[in-house]
C-alpha cells in the first residue's frame, strides 16, 4: 500500500516528465527489462539504471524515489510507464508504403493480415489509366483498404484517375506521388520532378479535393542544391492535402545514405493542420520507436523494411503498447514464408516463381549458412522443388534452435540437398 500511494501523490508528475524527456534512461530501462529474471543481470540493470539516474537533471526526491521503487520492485515502474507511454500515441497509423515491383495484391494482404492498417500500392500512371491500359487499370485493387497511389504531372488526367478509382472500388483516398527518384520517371516530369513545380502540385491537389477525393502525398526533401520541401509540403496542405509523407532523402540520394527524420519533425512544426507522415530507414520496431519519439509524426510508412519482414507491422504496434521486444522465432518465419509463396504461385502460376525471389532472399536474409540455400532456391524452376528446398533449411535451423540433432551447430557449415 505505501509503494502503490507513492503513484498518488505529484511524485509521478515529476516522474512521468523527468522520465520520458530523458532519451537515455528510457532506452536504458527498456533495453533492460527484460533481463529481471535473471537475478545476476536485473542487479547489473539496476546499477546501470541508477548511475543514469544520477546524471538526470532531477531533484533529490525523485532520484531516490526511482531507487525505493528499483530496489523494491521493478514491476511497478514497467505498469506505470506501460500506462503513460500509450498516451498521445494511440493514433499513430502503420502503412506499407508504395513500393514499385514489390506492393502487388499478395503482398499487400499479407501486410494488412499483419498489423498494417493500410496498405499503399505501387504507383500507377494516370497517362496509362487514361488511354485504357488494360495492365495499368488491373492495377487498381478491389478493396478500398488498398490505397491507390498516382504518377503523372496532368491535373486532369489525375481527376479522370481517380474517378475511374472510385468508380471500381468505392475508394475516395488518392495518394500522389511526387517522391520517386528513377531518372526514367523524373524525365518526363514525373514523381519528384513534380517538386520543382510547387504550383503545379497544388493544382494538381486542389483538383482532387474540390471534387471529393481525400488526397495524400509522398515527398522527398528536395534536391541536394533546393531542398524545398518545405514550400512543396505547404503548396499540398493549401490544394487540400490531409496527408503529407516525407521520405528523409533527396532525389540525388536515391536510397543511399541516411533518412532525414528531422525533415518530418519541421513538417509537423511549421504545418500543424494537415497530418504527416514519415518514412525511410524503418527496419526495426528500434527504428519505429525512435523516428515517432523524435518526430511525432501521424503515420508511420514501412517500406523495404517489411519486404521478407511483414510481422514488422505487429511488431511494432506491440512494443508501442508494452515496450516489450517482440520476438518471432524460426517457425513463425517458415509459416509466413509459406502463405506468401503459396499465394503468389496461386496468383501468378509459374512466372510466380520469378516475382518472389526478391521475398525469397529477404526471408533467409540474416539466418546463418543461407547462402548456398539461396542460390540452390533461385535456380529452380518448380515450386514444389523452392518450398522443399528453403523447408528444410528451416526445419535444420529450427532443429538446432530446440537443441536437436544438431544442437551446437548452428554457425556450422551444412548444406541442404536439393
Amino acid at each position: 500500500c505505501q509503494r502503490m500511494s507513492l503513484f498518488e501523490n505529484n511524485t509521478h508528475t515529476i516522474v512521468k516528465r523527468t522520465l520520458f524527456n530523458n532519451k537515455v534512461f528510457w532506452d536504458d530501462f527498456v533495453q533492460n527489462y527484460n533481463n529481471r529474471q535473471n537475478k545476476e543481470l536485473a542487479c547489473f540493470t539496476r546499477i546501470k539504471l541508477m548511475k543514469t539516474i544520477n546524471k538526470l537533471k532531477a531533484c533529490q526526491e525523485l532520484k531516490e524515489f526511482v531507487r525505493v521503487l528499483f530496489c523494491v520492485q521493478i514491476d511497478f515502474l514497467l505498469i506505470y510507464v506501460q500506462k503513460n507511454s500509450k498516451k498521445g500515441r494511440i493514433n499513430l497509423k502503420i502503412a506499407l508504403s508504395p513500393m514499385a515491383g514489390v506492393n502487388d495484391k499478395v503482398f499487400r494482404e499479407l501486410c494488412l493480415s499483419m498489423g498494417a492498417d493500410m496498405a499503399f500500392t505501387e504507383m500507377i500512371s494516370v497517362n496509362g489509366l487514361t488511354s485504357k491500359n488494360r495492365k495499368s487499370y488491373a492495377m487498381i485493387p478491389d478493396d478500398p483498404n488498398h490505397i491507390v497511389q498516382l504518377f503523372g504531372k496532368d491535373p486532369e488526367l489525375f481527376l479522370k484517375s481517380a474517378e475511374m478509382v472510385r468508380n471500381k472500388n468505392g475508394s475516395n483516398w488518392i495518394d500522389i506521388n511526387a517522391g520517386c527518384p528513377v531518372k526514367k520517371v523524373v524525365k518526363h516530369g514525373y514523381g519528384s520532378a513534380l517538386m520543382e513545380e510547387p504550383k503545379k502540385i497544388r493544382e494538381i491537389v486542389e483538383t482532387l479535393s474540390k471534387n471529393g477525393f481525400k488526397v495524400s502525398i509522398k515527398i522527398r526533401l528536395g534536391r541536394e542544391k533546393n531542398k524545398n520541401y518545405l514550400q512543396v509540403a505547404q503548396a499540398a496542405s493549401d490544394g487540400g492535402a490531409f496527408l503529407i509523407s516525407i521520405h528523409g532523402r533527396t532525389v540525388e540520394q536515391g536510397y543511399a545514405g541516411k533518412a532525414d527524420w528531422e525533415s518530418a519533425k519541421i513538417l509537423k512544426e511549421k504545418i500543424p493542420n494537415v497530418k504527416i507522415g514519415l518514412s525511410g530507414d524503418i527496419f526495426t520496431y528500434l527504428d519505429a520507436y525512435h523516428a515517432i519519439n523524435q518526430t511525432k509524426a501521424d503515420f508511420l510508412l514501412v517500406a523495404r523494411g517489411a519486404i521478407g519482414n511483414p510481422w514488422i507491422f505487429e511488431n511494432i504496434k506491440r512494443y508501442f503498447e508494452s515496450q516489450n521486444p517482440p520476438h518471432v522465432d524460426l517457425k513463425e518465419r517458415k509459416r509466413i514464408f509459406n502463405i506468401h509463396f503459396d499465394k503468389t504461385i496461386d496468383e501468378y502460376g509459374i512466372h510466380g516463381i520469378i516475382f518472389f525471389r526478391k521475398f525469397l532472399v529477404a526471408y533467409l536474409k540474416g539466418l546463418p549458412n543461407s547462402h548456398e540455400v539461396k542460390i540452390d532456391a533461385l535456380k529452380e524452376s518448380n515450386a514444389k522443388n523452392v518450398k522443399r528446398i528453403v523447408n528444410s533449411f528451416f526445419d535444420k535451423l529450427i532443429s538446432c534452435e530446440q537443441g536437436g540433432v544438431e544442437r551446437g551447430n548452428i554457425e556450422g557449415q551444412f548444406k541442404i540437398q536439393s
